[in-house]
């Protein structure tokens, strides 16, 4: 039996609190826009989705998140503005930008990716880009504010991933956090 899983690093509620306010005021400039809008307790920075993957694996996925967060310390992260994927001009998803100083995020998705592929996952090969999703455009329209709307630059820290699985359904997607491993490589 497989489960649909991604490895994440948690949002404070600082950081839900200011996306929420950049979600209404989107709303409000985008009243006939068809937006799935992401609750506040699924927000998260995806480091890896796997995908489906066999329940078996489960624990060695586990095991590797722990190896790869041991040898990491935390770190920091801030809202950098809103965007959109794959553009702004017709986004598909609407995300808020999370942005770092001395690339720990970076470092730490690299080390994660390439124990993955040790184990044998594939992975996508696209470069990550770290951000929450604020939502889903349907339309694949314009999204007025987009472009000029501020968000705050909420700072948070990040001390741990979550390897979460993801059940689709009506509502949104469900999530159940499987394990969460700490940052806890000492500090130099």
């Amino acid at each position: 039996m497989t489960q649909r899983v991604f490895i994440a690093f948690p949002v404070e509620a600082e950081v839900k609190r200011a996306i929420s306010l950049a979600q209404t005021e989107l709303k409000a400039l985008n009243p006939r826009a068809h937006i799935t809008w992401v609750k506040p307790e699924a927000m998260h920075v995806t480091i890896r989705f796997l995908g489906e993957v066999n329940e078996s694996l489960g624990p060695a996925v586990g095991a590797a998140i722990g190896r790869v967060a041991s040898a990491h310390r935390s770190f920091r992260y801030w809202l950098n503005g809103l965007d959109g994927f794959p553009n702004k001009a017709h986004p598909n998803v609407i995300v808020a930008r999370a942005a770092e100083e001395h690339h720990a995020g970076r470092d730490l998705e690299h080390s994660l990716t390439c124990e993955l592929k040790r184990m044998g996952l594939v992975l996508e090969e696209r470069a990550w880009k770290p951000h929450i999703t604020l939502g889903r455009n349907k339309d694949h329209g314009a999204i007025g504010g987009l472009t000029t709307l501020k968000i705050e630059p909420v700072v948070w820290n990040i001390d741990r991933l979550e390897f979460i699985k993801s059940e689709l359904g009506e509502g949104g997607p469900k999530y159940t956090v499987l394990g969460s491993y700490p940052l806890t490589a000492p500090t130099v």
